[in-house]
């Protein structure tokens, strides 16, 4: 099989500095390598993702952003890390917030909850959210992660066929012999 290495050479000089022979050293960092290109694909897809991928402290602050997340929110990167998330909630939402918050300090993850978050401009938007623990080697929560899908269409979408369903069925009151 092959390994990655990492090579270091050391001349071995004798009494007049002449060089007569090397030490050789080769140190297998094929660990590592395999962690760097793990680490690349996975950056890879998250930058590559629709959704809004994101990472928060356990405090609120927001650690990571990817291009999905400028695209839904409208914040660019340099704008967003480090502001708190409560950025992005509205006031009306902070209970549920919390709410998820506590499923997260038990290490449990709340997947596809949908609510409400407030981009750049000031619009409200519809997502369907997943949040997740991060945690450390011991298993402690170090962080959450959060992704983010824009449902407003589909949520739109939905309310006007109701309503469309709604007129039909008080149109078809009125009809004989369809009541």
């Amino acid at each position: 099989s092959w390994i990655t290495v990492l090579a270091h050479a050391s001349p071995i000089r004798d009494e007049a500095g002449v060089v007569t022979g090397a030490i050789n050293i080769l140190v297998d960092i094929s660990d590592r390598k395999r962690a760097d290109d793990a680490q690349r694909l996975l950056t890879a897809i998250i930058e590559s993702s629709e959704d809004a991928i994101y990472s928060r402290s356990v405090d609120g602050t927001i650690l990571s952003w990817n291009a999905g997340a400028e695209r839904l929110y409208g914040y660019k990167a340099e704008e967003i890390i480090g502001s708190p998330v409560q950025r992005l909630i509205p006031p009306d939402q902070m209970a549920e917030e919390q709410t998820a918050m506590e499923h997260i300090a038990r290490g449990e993850r709340v997947q596809h909850y949908e609510t409400r978050r407030v981009t750049r401009t000031g619009q409200v938007i519809e997502v369907s959210i997943s949040t997740s623990p991060i945690l450390d080697a011991a298993g402690q929560v170090i962080g959450i992660s959060k992704v983010a899908r824009d449902v407003s269409a589909r949520k739109r979408a939905a309310d006007e066929l109701k309503r469309s369903e709604e007129r039909f069925t008080r149109f078809t009151r009125h009809l004989p012999g369809l009541a």
